[in-house]
């Protein structure tokens, strides 16, 4: 491929990002705007100009992308050496290629998620700490937070008060001893290495002489400072990004080190791909009208040739289900047009949003997949608590009991379920009746015997409590088997996500109790069951996408939905009293926004069934829904932008503000931080803001009406 047909389909602005010389250069390309044939046209386009190609490096975020990448650049080059890869595939590389300057064997093992929560396992066991105590979890992040901060573990740190200085010093220790790494050293090791190594630091730098990072906005303190290492000599970095779409802060990501680029790489030249080759103007100027409240931002403004197209859409409905059912209303509408399922999106804040979509979406028999996580009744906590519910209203099912026999953990193996099979089917009896028959145990001994003596407690009081309402007999079923200490003492780093899953559940049988006062267990079990069943047979055929919208990040779809857009939901009830925080959902919402290239309808419901609660509470439609201009909607929204603002300024939380549930010194605990101590308490309706030092998750401060605190004794969380 020749230079000028490198060029020939770009526009002017891209043009100048390709052919951009020697030096910094920084491509602010916002949503839909050709970023990635800039990044792969500039690598073609320097090569073919005399730059070696072993001597370009570019990288990006995930493998995926690291792969179209060098496919489309060996399409116009041919096979190239250019190093095209993830920052820690990067990292890797050059830590076994320099093994001995590293300290390291060649040969070393790169550990995953799974393996790291092992050895911090391992690690508290030898310590003498308890998982009861101790969340697993909770090292794993507080180890990943600190290397990512480039902190390195001293003699001191094991000798500290802090446990888990303890913890992070005694797992380094492990490490080292079995010559293996996690993926946050991939980072921290290869960083350390060019500190300390001007010689490796040397060569690698004088080999890679052309440097282009991707997803610049989504770069760390360590990337950054890698980044700023490897070009040090020479300077030719081209880094491409969005700060509109920075929304991993959560994993580390810096929106400063995109926003300061000018600043730390003086004489930078930039670039602004403004021109959106995916959506409507009209999509485009909602997105913009939205994210212009930012302001750690740069100034742009996103135009498309594709027209105005239809104008935005918006449900509101009365409750998630009927929010749910007309958001499928329209989906069906969209299918009869002619757009293929495969066409349509439905993006929400949480996983746990996805439970009454799915509902609506079998009811009315259309195929949908789920991308990044499993579908909500076949989670594996939502499936535990439903398998208790299954064996208490048909207590013959072996199958459910066989799932929860030993969930939670209470020393029933399966050598000792082995041995009650075999007595059922000697005897003819359900399986129930024997494990809860001492004369069956006689062939056990010990904790065996004491763990199948607590279990027959537990169903005995389980089977004998009431059945209708279900939500009640569920909680007691959370309350007598401690389901949620369980999942919180997990290694498990989807803890919170399980827990707002079990929050999910219990809202469904809040809505359920609610719609059919005379309904009984069977009746929800039943429910659920058709719920379950496939629509399909297994044929393969167009699916409705449903996601997250930190999953949807990088995709497209003709039509989107955007759902349960309410104040504590988007933003999240975490975020909204932090303004960075706040910030960074705004973008979250120009980023489902972006995604949408012909129709974007946004939903809200204005009540909505609290899971931590088993009640309905009023919902508040999300503060950025007031920030899209009335004009941009279908029928001029009918008003509905300025009762959307008035709702917002006149909204009243369901407690009494002029009477605080909390004072400064009370012990609280909250289903995600756990135990704490009121610091300080501030504003009033809405806004009330609780300011509180948790055990294990240090100072927060939470909206009141959302942080669903209750009162304790003491921070270990006894009861109040």
């Amino acid at each position: 491929m020749s230079n000028d047909s490198i060029l020939d389909d770009l526009n002017e602005a891209q043009r100048q990002a390709v052919t951009h010389g020697g030096g910094p250069l920084l491509v602010i390309a916002g949503a839909g705007s050709g970023k990635t044939r800039v990044i792969t046209r500039r690598i073609a386009w320097l090569v073919r100009e005399g730059v070696p190609d072993h001597g370009v490096l570019a990288i990006t975020f995930t493998n995926k992308a690291a792969a179209e990448m060098r496919e489309r650049v060996d399409h116009m080059l041919g096979r190239s050496r250019a190093w095209i890869s993830t920052f820690h595939a990067f990292g890797a590389r050059i830590l076994r290629l320099e093994a001995q300057a590293a300290g390291l064997e060649p040969g070393f093992t790169i550990l995953d998620e799974s393996d790291r929560l092992a050895v911090i396992k391992e690690v508290l066991k030898e310590l003498g700490y308890t998982s009861k105590e101790y969340r697993p979890g909770d090292f794993a992040q507080y180890v990943s937070k600190a290397k990512n901060r480039g902190e390195l573990v001293t003699a001191e740190d094991a000798e500290a008060d802090d446990e888990y200085r303890r913890v992070h010093a005694a797992y380094e220790s492990a490490l080292r001893l079995s010559q293996c790494l996690d993926f946050d050293d991939l980072l921290l090791r290869t960083l350390t290495l060019f500190q300390t190594d001007e010689l490796v630091r040397r060569r690698v730098a004088d080999r890679f002489r052309t440097v282009l990072i991707d997803e610049y906005q989504d770069t760390n303190v360590l990337q950054f400072k890698m980044a700023q290492l490897l070009v040090r000599d020479h300077q030719n970095v081209c880094a491409t990004g969005d700060p509109d779409q920075s929304i991993y802060s959560w994993r580390g990501a810096e929106i400063r080190n995109i926003l300061d680029f000018h600043l730390d790489f003086p004489g930078a030249v930039v670039v602004k791909l403004e021109e959106n080759y995916r959506s409507t103007n009209t999509i485009l100027r909602g997105a913009s009208a939205v994210i212009r409240h930012n302001t750690q931002r740069i100034e742009r403004e996103l135009w498309s040739t594709l027209g105005d197209g239809e104008p935005l859409r918006l449900i509101e409905a009365d409750t998630e289900s009927f929010e749910a059912e007309r958001v499928v209303d329209a989906i069906k509408d969209t299918l009869l047009e002619g757009t293929p399922a495969s066409d349509i999106a439905v993006f929400y804040r949480t996983n746990a949003c996805s439970r009454p979509l799915e509902g609506a979406l079998r009811r009315a028999n259309l195929p949908y997949v789920i991308v990044g996580a499993v579908e909500f009744y076949e989670r594996r906590e939502v499936k535990d608590l439903l398998a208790y519910l299954r064996l208490i209203a048909n207590p013959a099912d072996t199958v459910d009991l066989a799932r929860i026999i030993n969930v939670p953990a209470r020393g029933i193996g399966a050598k000792t379920l082995s041995v009650m099979r075999e007595h059922a089917r000697a005897t003819g009896r359900p399986l129930l009746d024997v494990v809860r028959d001492p004369s069956c145990w006689v062939e056990l001994r010990g904790a065996a015997r004491r763990a199948l003596e607590e279990f027959s407690q537990l169903m005995r009081s389980l089977l004998e409590a009431p059945r209708s309402p279900v939500l009640p007999l569920l909680d007691r079923v959370l309350e007598a088997t401690r389901y949620r200490d369980y999942l919180a003492e997990m290694a498990d780093p989807l803890v919170d996500e399980r827990l707002e899953n079990v929050d999910e559940l219990r809202a469904a049988l809040a809505e359920y109790d609610q719609n059919t006062p005379d309904g009984s267990l069977e009746d929800f079990i039943a429910q659920t069951a058709l719920l379950r069943a496939r629509a399909d047979g297994g044929e393969q055929v167009p699916m409705i996408t449903l996601m997250t919208l930190h999953s949807a990040k990088g995709l497209e779809f003709p039509v989107v939905h955007l759902t349960a857009l309410e104040e504590g939901i988007l933003p999240h009830a975490r975020s909204a009293s932090d303004d960075r925080a706040l910030e960074e959902e705004r973008r979250l919402m120009y980023v489902g926004m972006t995604r949408a290239q012909r129709r974007l309808t946004l939903s809200f419901s204005r009540s909505r069934a609290v899971g931590g609660t088993g009640g309905f509470g009023r919902s508040l439609p999300s503060r950025f829904l007031s920030e899209i201009p009335d004009e941009l909607f279908e029928g001029g929204r009918r008003g509905a932008p300025q009762q959307i603002s008035e709702d917002f300024a006149s909204y009243e939380p369901d407690f009494d503000s002029s009477e605080p549930p909390f004072q400064t010194g009370d012990f609280v605990a909250h289903a995600q931080f756990g135990p704490g101590q009121v610091v300080s308490l501030s504003g009033f309706g809405a806004s009330a803001k609780v300011t509180v030092e948790f055990v294990r998750h240090g100072t927060k401060k939470l909206l009141l009406e959302y942080a669903k605190l209750r009162k304790v004794r003491d921070p270990f969380g006894a009861d109040g």
